[in-house]
């Protein structure tokens, strides 16, 4: 898990997790490579570089499961390229992970879905989409004015 390590609880250092520290965003991808999927169970969304993280993931074909938070919620479509769960709900995280670590033909399935999905974000879609809303503004603008 790649966490800073004031996240880390003493009682999560008793569980068979590795801990690591310090991976920048450039490491990223190498170190998810060969993962079955992405977890991010982010509490707050305003501190955080976790949704970069889980672009980077579903970018990479991984499935995920997340926390309902902002951000995620606009990233990740719950039930399609993984799991949205309560945020304070142990048992969600719990189950959503269940599901995807014993079903391959899922975890293909939603890390597809992400693979599609995450294109959307892409920074040329992003500048076609404003360009037509400008466009479209400009042109209304134009109408408004008789012209």
């Amino acid at each position: 898990v790649a966490t800073r390590p004031e996240c880390v609880t003493p009682s999560m250092l008793n569980c068979n997790v590795d801990f690591i520290y310090g991976i920048t965003l450039n490491q990223f991808g190498s170190f998810i490579k060969g993962s079955k999927l992405f977890i991010l169970p982010l509490r707050d969304t305003n501190i955080s570089a976790g949704h970069m993280s889980m672009m980077e993931a579903m970018a990479s074909g991984l499935p995920c499961v997340a926390s309902k938070v902002r951000g995620n919620t606009d990233l990740l479509e719950d039930g399609i390229g993984g799991y949205l769960c309560d945020v304070e709900s142990a048992s969600e995280f719990a189950n959503a992970i269940k599901k995807l670590a014993f079903d391959r033909d899922l975890r293909e399935q939603f890390g597809n879905a992400n693979l599609k999905h995450i294109l959307e974000f892409d920074l040329s879609e992003i500048t076609r989409q404003m360009q037509n809303i400008y466009i479209a503004e400009c042109e209304a603008m134009l109408i408004q004015a008789g012209g």
